[in-house]
């Protein structure tokens, strides 16, 4: 049940308002500079849609941080990710960059295929969100309750966590819209420390603590597919403490 107490009206206005004159901005200089505006526009949508997917689906969950801009472990070091990534883009297409002419990701065919990995993963994420339901949350789930209920259909029916997988094709499709080497190399090594921890941190609680056999079934049956992220299948031995 949406619960009013948790969400300031003014506050998730205002914040809805500010993400889309952003992307009216970016609008208007697409022209001059398209990779940036589809990083910035890209990043709008993914807070705009992370409130709207929490909305619609989590209505008990739904917060004011639910847009994952503020207020969330792990939100700084996102936007310093994102600056970075600008940072690098603007440095690389300046006259202090040590190279000469185009590197190979300034190929329009990278900000083509960068495009749809930012489509797809955005999609899939949303997907997830909405087939989940009030199981979905953007915690580790440490204890069950009457909430949560084993997912297996959809989306959840190709991979065990769409949602990671989402994110995973939405970090590495920014990069290459932009055409970032160093950023593009750091995310993939990062994304694959985070979610191999986190995954397998999650999961021993899946199977120990809440679903139990149903689940070590299911993860047996279905693969996670997120590209250089390796996990048991069954995890057993007790989990390493994630965030």
């Amino acid at each position: 049940m949406y619960l009013p107490q948790n969400n300031s009206l003014t506050v998730i206005a205002g914040t809805s308002m500010a993400l889309g004159l952003v992307v009216g901005l970016c609008l208007v200089f697409a022209v001059d500079c398209p990779a940036v505006a589809i990083f910035i526009t890209s990043i709008c949508v993914y807070h705009l849609m992370e409130f709207v997917q929490t909305a619609r689906f989590q209505p008990s969950r739904v917060k004011t941080t639910s847009f994952l801009i503020w207020g969330n472990r792990g939100n700084r070091e996102f936007m310093m990710v994102q600056l970075l990534s600008l940072w690098e883009y603007l440095w690389s297409h300046s006259r202090f960059a040590p190279h000469q002419g185009y590197l190979p990701l300034h190929h329009p065919l990278a900000m083509v295929i960068g495009c749809l990995c930012i489509v797809s993963g955005q999609s899939l994420r949303s997907m997830a969100m909405a087939t989940c339901g009030e199981s979905f949350s953007h915690l580790v789930e440490t204890t069950g309750n009457s909430s949560n209920r084993l997912v297996t259909t959809g989306v959840y029916s190709l991979t065990r966590h769409p949602s990671y997988l989402g994110f995973w094709l939405w970090v590495v499709g920014t990069q290459l819209v932009l055409g970032n080497h160093i950023c593009l190399v750091a995310g993939l090594v990062a994304l694959h420390f985070f979610f191999s921890r986190r995954i397998s941190f999650e999961e021993w609680f899946l199977v120990n603590r809440i679903y139990g056999q149903p689940y070590v079934e299911y993860s047996e049956r279905v693969w996670v597919w997120i590209p250089f992220v390796w996990v048991r299948s069954t995890p057993r031995e007790r989990p390493t403490r994630s965030r």
